[in-house]
């Protein structure tokens, strides 16, 4: 009898519990439109490192801004005279190799993280930051960068872009470049169409390869820890 009731009492149940339906995510919106702008911006400064700034607003903000002409944006100033005698003197190329291990470099990167770092505002924080951009050796200046928005409160909530997108050649070598090149031109850049994916696919491997992939930007917590 037990056993009978047990059984009616899951059968009512499972007519109680409503039948599940399709999942469907939620949509987030961000609402804040100057995160908004501080994210693209940020975005856009990463872009083709190795080259000049292209985009117009960005060169004319580099050919007009001194960072030394406007000692009063920053919090301390002195570590902008600092960065400034630098690159007056002995800053390291552009194009040349930079490395946190070599003292010389490493002083100049802490010089500018800080002229990054303690700009009063944004606008002072993102003027320097182009400026520097155009002018700063390219990965001395990411390492900077990276390192001052991480730790900067106004730029909390910037997404950095992953080190594939700012190094991508990091990730590949000259052979990858001899294929591409070669199937473009057997494809004449119409490329063979299978199971909805139109390409061809280099398979590449990357075990064992003696590529620095980023150490300019991996430590990039450690100065921050060590010299603010």
């Amino acid at each position: 009898m037990k056993a009978i009731l047990l059984l009616a009492g899951l059968c009512a149940l499972a007519v109680a519990v409503p039948t599940p339906t399709k999942w469907i995510p939620k949509k987030y919106k961000i609402d804040d439109k100057a995160l908004l702008e501080k994210q693209l911006n940020t975005l856009r400064l990463y872009k083709y490192i190795n080259q000049p700034l292209f985009d117009k607003d960005f060169v004319d903000i580099a050919h007009s801004y001194d960072p030394e002409a406007h000692l009063d944006l920053y919090t301390h100033s002195e570590y902008v005279s600092k960065f400034m005698f630098y690159y007056r003197h002995s800053i390291l190329p552009k194009g040349q190799l930079f490395t946190i291990f070599d003292p010389h470099h490493l002083k100049q990167a802490v010089a500018l993280f800080k002229t990054f770092y303690y700009a009063k505002d944004y606008d002072t924080f993102f003027k320097t930051a182009v400026w520097a951009r155009e002018y700063v050796n390219e990965y001395m200046w990411v390492y900077a960068y990276t390192v001052a928005l991480v730790h900067r409160p106004d730029t909390y909530g910037i997404v950095l872009p992953p080190m594939y997108e700012i190094y991508p050649y990091y990730f590949f070598d000259s052979e990858v470049i001899h294929k591409a090149q070669y199937y473009k031109q057997i494809y004449h850049s119409e490329y063979p169409t299978t199971d909805d994916y139109t390409g061809y696919t280099i398979v590449a491997n990357y075990t064992g390869t003696n590529i620095n992939n980023g150490t300019s930007v991996i430590h990039s917590g450690w100065i921050a820890k060590n010299f603010i």
